[in-house]
């Protein structure tokens, strides 16, 4: 006679942080045939559970941890690693819901997201402020030799996707646009903002920042009907999460005056340019190429309105800044 019996084992695993263990055999529940003979200490089969807070994501989660605790020591620490296939596991793991640490850090508002996404690459901070200074002076060309060298160290360490990354990409889409390449610079703006959005959201201010300079290069392009429908909707929303003095903002509007401007509204688009030109003389002064920017837009209104005396005097006063930003050659 053939004897059964069938008994049931529960096994649960716990974790004390928000990383939840996971088991890797599959499906769920299994079943042992169990001989009634078999002595105490027979095994049946290996039941495996699995954290993702192994091998070099232990390393993401201990950092991680102390980001959001704002522990600044952790750059210093970080930057003491020598391997870089460490710092490159650890700065291109993921937690469950698909977080890099830069995300992670830029979702905990820690103080120094600029230094980590600078994490093993020394060189880059000077690198960049070299690549500014070229922007402010008009080598144009050369800047972009530099944001390209940076992109790739950083596509290296950071990975393709990384905030930080495709900060670097998003000046590089700047430089083209300066240089007139505009299909190339919106083709890549394009990439950055798909990644963007499912990385940071489609709502976050990068987001709606990148998708504010898509609008500019659209405008560039004759599509200024598009561009502007655009805008007012990163308007919106950058106006209630950031507020009306963000310079996020207030680069929207100046883009949405130019879209306007190409579509003949002009008594809008003056008033944008005027609410834009003051609040970037308060925060910028009078000496950057922002201001020269939006004095040459006023003047451009003022002169399609036939108000030519006052749109030549507005234009003059750029030229002089123009001379004193850049020199006279």
């Amino acid at each position: 006679m053939l004897y059964t019996d069938i008994q049931r084992v529960v096994i649960q695993v716990r974790d004390v942080n928000d990383e939840t263990p996971y088991f890797v055999n599959r499906p769920l529940p299994m079943q042992a045939v169990v001989q009634l003979s078999a002595p105490p200490n027979t095994p049946v089969f290996t039941l495996q559970a699995r954290d993702p807070e192994t091998d070099h994501n232990i390393h993401y989660f201990l950092v991680r941890y102390r980001i959001k605790d704002c522990d600044i020591k952790v750059i210093h620490e970080l930057n003491q690693t020598k391997d870089i296939d460490t710092i490159k596991a650890i700065m291109n793991a993921r937690n469950r819901g698909n977080q890099t640490l830069v995300f992670a850090a830029m979702e905990s508002n820690f103080p120094e997201v600029q230094q980590l996404k600078e994490i093993f690459q020394e060189e880059v901070s000077a690198q960049n402020d070299k690549a500014l200074r070229l922007v402010l002076q008009g080598s144009y060309q050369k800047a972009l030799c530099i944001f390209k060298s940076i992109f790739e160290k950083r596509k290296e360490i950071l990975g393709p996707d990384n905030p930080g990354t495709l900060d670097i990409q998003s000046e590089i889409t700047e430089m083209l646009c300066k240089q007139g390449v505009y299909q190339e610079a919106f083709n890549m703006l394009e990439d950055v903002v798909q990644m963007q959005g499912v990385m940071l959201g489609s709502d976050n201010k990068d987001t709606l920042n990148t998708r504010s300079f898509v609008t500019l290069l659209l405008h560039k392009q004759g599509e200024s009907e598009k561009a502007l429908d655009i805008c007012q909707e990163v308007y919106k929303k950058q106006e209630e999460a950031l507020g009306l003095n963000h310079s996020y903002t207030l680069a929207t509007m100046f883009y949405m005056a130019l879209a306007l401007i190409s579509l003949g509204k002009y008594e809008e688009a003056l008033n944008i340019n005027i609410a834009v030109f003051e609040k970037w003389t308060d925060t910028l002064g009078e000496d950057s190429p922002l201001i020269v920017s939006a004095k040459n837009n006023i003047a451009s209104v003022l002169s399609n309105r036939g108000r030519l005396e006052e749109s030549l005097k507005i234009y003059k006063e750029a030229y002089e800044t123009n001379k004193i930003i850049f020199g006279v050659n």
